[in-house]
């Protein structure tokens, strides 16, 4: 069962970005994967293949950019790390959470490389790069009703041995990613142009 793409939250996060991401429905032992076809008047589900997975961990969730955070960019979608939302309980306040999210995002994606602890803030198509990149595997974004909340959707990272279907998967994620990135330098200059071409010089400490 399946959240419906006409869905208030996904036409919300299709205007800044989601449709440039891989979507999953879950089907019996593998994933359903596709897009949104931007040639249909309404949001509509494009199945671009599937994925046999021995497992999909959740990695985090993408939302609306959080106003209360100190972020460089307003109008891309925005990921949330496991681990970065796990500090909630323990950081009530918010001050920790904001100070990662002061971190330069050069900075943060490096703890891609670390570890699989998530623990950062970032736009979906800098993150889900260094994803693809570091762990050899496709961020998929579910859209199964059971898994997400009222404002967000989960990350999923599925296991595969399929190395045919995971190389499409990944062409076609890298191209819309890169397509995305360029044009939100284009359209908006600095105020949408991804955070790691405009860096902060120095950061606080986490």
């Amino acid at each position: 069962m399946s959240a419906s793409p006409q869905s208030a939250l996904v036409y919300a996060l299709a205007r800044i970005g989601l449709a440039k991401t891989l979507l999953a429905t879950k089907g019996r032992n593998r994933y359903l994967v596709h897009r949104l076809d931007p040639q249909a008047e309404r949001l509509t589900l494009l199945k671009i293949g599937e994925l046999e997975a021995s497992g999909a961990p959740v990695i985090g969730r993408v939302s609306q950019p959080q106003a209360s955070l100190p972020l460089a960019w307003r109008e891309s979608l925005t990921f949330y790390g496991r681990w970065y939302d796990e500090l909630a309980p323990v950081d009530p306040g918010g001050a920790l959470r904001i100070k990662i999210a002061q971190l330069p995002l050069t900075t943060l994606l490096t703890q891609i490389q670390r570890d699989d602890r998530y623990a950062l803030v970032g736009t979906y198509y800098a993150v889900f790069q260094a994803i693809m990149t570091a762990k050899q595997r496709v961020p998929l974004i579910l859209l199964d009703t059971y898994a997400r909340s009222p404002a967000s959707l989960p990350v999923i990272l599925p296991t595969t041995t399929d190395d045919r279907a995971y190389g499409e998967m990944k062409a076609v994620l890298h191209l819309m990613l890169g397509v995305d990135a360029q044009r939100a330098v284009v359209d908006d200059g600095v105020k949408s142009a991804p955070p790691a071409m405009r860096q902060r010089e120095t950061s606080p400490p986490v």
